[in-house]
């Protein structure tokens, strides 16, 4: 798929512009995804892809679901995903997770990289702008800019108890023990209850090298690790500034 414009396509189902299912290999380049709506992946839901999917140098805007993965939704294992100078802005999740991606799981190697997201956003669940599902393999995410991304809703009371839980208003990693490297990554203002960038329970994580400036949350206002296994987590070379953490407990 190549030089193509989808747009204002709408299903009550997974995949409101492309369902690719059962196929071993998946290229996507120089593409538009706008205003795309669905239940489960409002521009594109991949299941059962038995090789590798690449996207590359597109755009995802204002795509909408009602549960998980406004942009992309990866329901099965993938063994190669990568994600390369794409833009991801104004989607949303209303009762799901994952803004703009949603991983199940990754079976060998995810990479994300020289990409933008900004203003996405789940209404009631977990990452803002990206989801990675239990027992995920390596992840790589670099060169990046997650700006503005929101998990959960905001405003509502002041009382932090009160308040759900939503984790992770630009990431969230559930358990893993793979180490997986965060590198050269700008997060500005994004928001959550826990991490308000980086939510991550498990082992292996390494961030290096990138900035968190305005980051918000009442647990963890810039990166929130949880448990740890076999694996240290680690955070090197990065910078911290305004990261207002608001919580008693």
């Amino acid at each position: 798929i190549s030089n193509s414009l989808f747009d204002t396509n709408k299903l009550i189902g997974e995949g409101g512009a492309l369902n690719i299912y059962g196929v071993s290999t998946v290229n996507v380049r120089d593409s538009s995804f706008n205003n795309n709506r669905a239940s489960y992946g409002g521009a594109i839901r991949l299941m059962e892809i038995y090789d590798s999917v690449t996207i590359e140098n597109s755009n995802f805007t204002d795509n909408r679901v009602t549960y998980d993965g406004a942009a992309i939704y990866f329901p099965t294992n993938v063994t190669d995903v990568t994600i390369d100078g794409c833009n991801f802005e104004r989607n949303g999740a209303f009762r799901g997770d994952g803004g703009a991606i949603y991983f199940f799981s990754t079976s060998n190697n995810t990479r994300i990289a020289n990409s933008k997201f900004i203003d996405n956003y789940v209404s009631y669940g977990y990452g803002g702008a990206v989801f990675f599902g239990s027992d995920s393999s390596y992840v790589c995410i670099e060169n990046s800019l997650f700006k503005n991304n929101t998990a959960g809703r905001f405003g509502l009371t002041n009382d932090v108890y009160k308040l759900p839980e939503y984790y992770g208003g630009a990431i969230f990693v559930a358990s893993t023990e793979t180490p997986n490297e965060f590198t050269n990554l700008t997060f500005i203002d994004n928001k959550a209850t826990r991490g308000g960038a980086i939510y991550y329970y498990g082992g292996g994580a390494i961030i290096s090298a990138s900035n968190f400036t305005g980051n918000e949350a009442h647990m963890g206002s810039a990166v929130f690790l949880g448990k740890t296994g076999k694996n240290s987590n680690s955070i090197s070379d990065s910078y911290f500034a305004d990261n207002p953490a608001n919580s008693t407990k």
